[in-house]
């Protein structure tokens, strides 16, 4: 069963970072999961941001997680112990560009941190049993629109065998998992980890997708309610 590699984004307690005088104009372009990757540069340096009402209920980590949202959107950093664990499985060259970060405390860290860029990209979303909505241009497939927060997605499973972290080209918005990936990430223990169920057509049967989608719902209520993203298993 793949996962989605789900990161909480803007909510009270999560990281969040800024740019400092020194990050480069382009740093979209070097930590955007959903572009292609570019050459390692010397480590992207970010200052943690917080709202000022955060910062009075939730005070600065002295230790980061293993995985946690990056500056944009759609990307994500991750440690060294995170790094060792794909590394050792999965066959795909991705990228780790190194990331200087800054906390409002005056925490640095300097080392041990990366941007992660997503060197897999596939073709294998079963749409007619995932929550998007094909829009086409000119006849061709441009892109995959969720038709609902947080959609499910199904996968044709052998367009993503082998693989054990990837993006959809034309679902740029998350990166998935494999199984295998996921115990891995679990038996070493990798703090910051939340995964929504995914499924594979034909994997598991109707009746257990639609228990998955019910799991997958369950989880993005959890998320919403917690107040600590920095405490997830």
């Amino acid at each position: 069963m793949p996962y989605v590699l789900d990161i909480p984004r803007y909510l009270p307690g999560c990281l969040n970072w800024s740019d400092l005088p020194e990050t480069p104009e382009d740093s979209a372009k070097i930590t955007g999961l959903h572009r292609a990757p570019h050459g390692i540069l010397p480590p992207v340096p970010f200052i943690q941001a917080h709202y000022a009402e955060d910062l009075k209920r939730f005070p600065v980590p002295k230790v980061l997680p293993d995985i946690f949202q990056g500056r944009w959107s759609q990307d994500f950093f991750i440690s060294d112990r995170f790094k060792d664990v794909l590394l050792n499985l999965d066959r795909v060259e991705h990228l780790y560009q190194p990331v200087d970060l800054k906390m409002l405390n005056g925490a640095h860290f300097s080392e041990g941190y990366y941007a992660l860029g997503v060197g897999c990209r596939v073709e294998a979303i079963d749409a007619e049993n995932s929550d998007v909505k094909a829009k086409f241009f000119n006849g061709t497939l441009g892109y995959y629109a969720a038709t609902k927060g947080d959609p499910f997605i199904q996968w044709n499973g052998d367009k993503i065998s082998g693989y054990h972290l990837w993006i959809d080209r034309h679902y740029p918005v998350n990166a998935f998992i494999s199984d295998e990936l996921a115990r891995a990430l679990r038996k070493a223990r990798i703090k910051g980890l939340l995964l929504q169920p995914s499924a594979i057509t034909g994997a598991e049967g109707r009746n257990s997708n639609g228990f998955l989608r019910k799991l997958g719902d369950r989880v993005r209520r959890f998320r919403s309610r917690r107040h600590d993203c920095l405490d997830s298993e």
